[in-house]
């Protein structure tokens, strides 16, 4: 079932284009069930280097206002 629930999650945050909420559902799959806050950083950072997005936000366009 937290595998089911992971995917779900992993294409909500794809959908709303949060990365984190993304990511949550990608370490919840991995460790079928509650991941812990180190790994769901971890697969943070795969997840926005996956879409090209850069560590310190400067691509961010939100933040060149």
């Amino acid at each position: 079932m937290a595998d089911v629930l992971g995917k779900v999650k992993e294409a909500l945050g794809w959908f709303t284009a949060d990365r984190k909420v993304e990511a949550e559902g990608r370490a919840e799959q991995e460790n079928s069930g509650k991941p812990s806050e180190e790994h769901v950083s971890e697969k943070t950072d795969e997840v926005r280097q996956q879409y090209g997005e850069t560590p310190d936000r400067s691509d961010d366009p939100d933040a060149l206002h």
